[in-house]
């Protein structure tokens, strides 16, 4: 058993890492997935209390079902999470001598290729596992499917893909995505929706989701969660993302590397 501490504070800004998003957990999870499956071992993901039952400042379960409903999506026996009451935010040096304290020997992590600003060398490269696109099997196969199709997800912060949101810096002009749906359909695929603008409800849920990317074409999306799902079941090369502006995560600037399609509008 491998045991790895996901970090307790940003390695950007001075605030808690709480993983804030959908996109955060999908990746770390992958990332938990892919040590295991390439050292062979059994991987448990140790995190504070406020990346588990705390969301948006108060007390919820989003994130319990959150982390999951990812961990069901994985083959048995790779990956666990334990989460600790920590009483909110502990620094790094803290959250790991608590973890001490309880005698756990977890590991902690850092990104060689694109470290944070307030980055720092640690025991595990978890660069060295992003590029693992580990297309693992679907846990559902019940759902009729085109026969040419691609998926694609571009609505943010529940705002639809088809309407505009200037307070969201990162959401795509409307207007391009019907030009690109107008262009796949002239090419003959079917287009399925998932996550908030998904026609049929099922492909709101990760798994039926994960179907359907193991199956298309191609993906097309935004830098989001469902990009992160993506790279569960897909080839870096099915994948295709469209950015705005000149910001790029280091999920995407990695994407980049791995032969993932980024297109800057």
């Amino acid at each position: 058993m491998k045991h790895i501490a996901l970090r307790a504070s940003s390695v950007w800004k001075s605030q808690p890492y709480t993983t804030p998003g959908l996109g955060d957990r999908l990746h770390s999870v992958l990332f938990a997935y892919n040590y295991s499956i390439s050292h062979n071992t059994p991987v448990t993901l140790h995190l504070t209390d406020d990346k588990w039952n705390y969301s948006r400042d108060s007390r919820n379960d989003m994130k319990i079902r959150s982390w999951r409903e990812i961990l069901g999506l994985l083959p048995s026996g790779h990956v666990s999470v334990e989460a600790h009451d920590t009483m909110g935010y502990k620094d790094e040096p803290s959250w790991i001598q608590y973890l001490k304290d309880k005698g756990i020997n977890a590991s902690e992590y850092w990104y060689s290729d694109y470290p944070g600003s307030r980055e720092t060398k640690k025991e595990i490269d978890a660069s060295e596992y992003m590029g693992i696109y580990p297309q693992i099997k679907p846990i559902v196969n019940d759902i009729d499917l085109p026969k040419k199709f691609v998926t694609l997800q571009f609505d943010s912060n529940n705002v639809s893909a088809f309407e505009d949101n200037p307070e969201d810096a990162r959401k795509i002009p409307p207007r391009l995505i019907k030009k690109l749906c107008d262009n796949l359909k002239e090419k003959g695929y079917d287009i399925i929706f998932v996550g908030g603008d998904a026609e049929d409800e099922r492909f709101k849920i990760l798994k039926y989701a994960g179907y359907a990317m193991s199956k298309a074409k191609y993906h097309f999306g935004a830098d989001s969660g469902f990009y992160h799902l993506a790279s569960y079941y897909m080839r870096p090369e099915s994948i295709r993302i469209i950015t705005k502006g000149v910001f790029r995560s280091h999920h995407i600037l990695r994407a980049v590397n791995h032969n993932v399609s980024v297109r800057r509008i």
